[in-house]
Parts: structure tokens; C-alpha cells; sequence
């Protein structure tokens, strides 16, 4: 849940007319949109219940966009499976864009398929990692999240991306998960990421 949907939720429990919470998610949304965050807006719309169904489109539709200009073509996928359906001419563009572009990246020498990381990895270190390895490690993280875990996990750890520093250094990867119901094992299965054993004292 992402702080915004927290607040949210929280107002409801303590009595909040459903009017004003929503006109202060739309202030915020609004700022979100701005700054191009079109993915952040859609997932919380539509979580949320905030805005008509033609509002969730008209951003899930920007948001499918920008994700093909940023070449985040898993994450474009998954969108528009949501919105078009896996049978939609918007589906299959991305599909085609995200078979094509990792197969050529991984002819590449030494072109690395996953990221290391401590046991205690917080966020923060998963995702600088990826931006380290490049994108084909990008794509196989979003297209993992996509297939292997509940819709509600896959759009958290979508949020955790537009996040700062501050708060993605504090949520460690596995705590998360295991919060969630999946174990190591779930992780390292379906998701480009391998743990580091940690050395026991002599």
C-alpha cells in the first residue's frame, strides 16, 4: 500500500467525509501527473476506487504509453493486459517490443541476467543494482512480478520505484515478500535476483 492509499484508508477508518479524502487524493494525483508519474496515478485509481472508470482509462492509457517510450515494455504489457486484454492489438505491440529487445541485449558478451544482492537487500539496493545491470534485468523484474505474484504485490513494488531514497532504503526485499505470503524461494524463482549467503564467524 503506498502512502498516499495509506492516508487514504486511514481517513475512511476514522470518519472522513468520502468527498474531501477525495479531493485531496486528486490535489496529489494531479502533482503526480506533472511530473509524468501517469503509472503511480493509474494503480492508485484503480485500487482506490478514486475518479470514474473513464478517468482510470484515460490514465492507464497514458501510463501504457509512457512505459513504451521508456522501453519498460513488461510493465507496458501488464497495463495493457488490464486495460485492452491479452487479445488487444495494445497488448501485442508491447509483447513484441519485449521479446525483441532483451533477445538482442542478451547476445551481448557478458550480458548479465540478474542482480546479487545481501540477504538484507532494502529496495533502495535492488533497484540500484538494476540500474547497473541495464535493462534486460528491468524487464525480466517487471515480467516476473507480473506472472509470479498477487496483482496487489506486483503494483506495491511498482510504486516502491517512483519512491525517494529515504523510504526505499528502509523496506528490506525479503521482509517485504515474506510480509506478503512468498518465501525466498518464491523470489529467487521469479524474479532476476540471487541472494548472498551470509559467512558464518569462526
Amino acid at each position: 500500500m503506498s502512502r498516499l492509499e495509506s492516508i487514504v484508508a486511514q481517513g475512511y477508518e476514522i470518519g472522513v467525509p468520502k468527498g474531501e479524502l477525495d479531493r485531496f487524493a486528486e490535489i496529489i494525483l494531479t502533482e503526480e501527473i506533472h511530473k509524468g508519474n501517469y503509472d503511480v496515478v493509474y494503480y492508485f485509481r484503480k485500487t482506490m476506487r478514486i475518479g470514474t472508470e473513464k478517468d482510470v482509462r484515460t490514465v492507464g492509457a497514458q501510463a501504457y504509453e509512457s512505459f513504451l517510450e521508456r522501453r519498460k515494455f513488461a510493465s507496458a504489457m501488464s497495463i495493457a493486459e488490464d486495460l485492452y486484454g491479452r487479445n488487444s492489438n495494445e497488448w501485442s505491440r508491447a509483447h513484441s517490443a519485449y521479446e525483441t529487445v532483451p533477445t538482442k541485449k542478451e547476445k551481448r558478451h557478458g550480458a548479465k541476467s540478474h542482480v546479487s544482492l545481501p540477504q538484507k537487500a532494502t529496495f533502495f539496493d535492488l533497484f540500484i543494482a538494476i540500474e547497473d545491470t541495464g535493462e534486460i534485468v528491468d524487464d525480466h523484474l517487471m515480467d516476473g512480478l507480473r506472472s509470479g505474484f498477487d496483482t496487489e504485490t506486483a503494483e506495491a513494488v511498482f510504486e516502491l520505484r517512483e519512491k525517494r531514497q529515504s523510504e526505499t532504503a528502509t523496506i528490506g526485499v525479503l521482509e517485504f515478500f515474506e510480509k506478503r505470503g512468498y518465501s525466498e524461494e518464491d523470489v529467487t524463482t521469479f524474479l532476476p535476483i540471487t541472494f548472498k549467503r551470509e559467512r558464518k564467524k569462526k
